[in-house]
């Protein structure tokens, strides 16, 4: 898990039908929302300074680095790897 940098929500990940799912929560437990859906796994969530969430997330068979606004809109692969495994993003400010 990672708070988010105004320390209000939550990012974290966990199993849902077998696969890593991303989610954000309030930081008092309220509105959960599901970010990703139907991915392979996704897992390591990370808030970059600017308030968005990057994660790993496996996609016919390898894994690459992904962004996203907290509200589950403007997902974008940044690594596109087919041969690389990329894991664990880190935001930084």
């Amino acid at each position: 898990p990672d708070w988010s940098p105004d320390g209000r929500r939550i990012v974290f990940s966990s199993v849902v039908n077998g696969k890593g799912q991303i989610f954000v929560i309030d930081a008092d437990g309220s509105n959960p929302v599901q970010l990703t859906v139907g991915r392979e796994s996704a897992h390591s969530p990370s808030w970059t300074a600017d308030g968005r969430i990057v994660f790993s997330s496996s996609v016919l068979g390898t894994s690459d680095i992904f962004v996203v606004n907290a509200d589950g809109t403007g997902l974008t692969n940044l690594t596109n790897s087919t041969r690389i495994i990329d894991l664990q993003p880190s935001g930084s400010p």
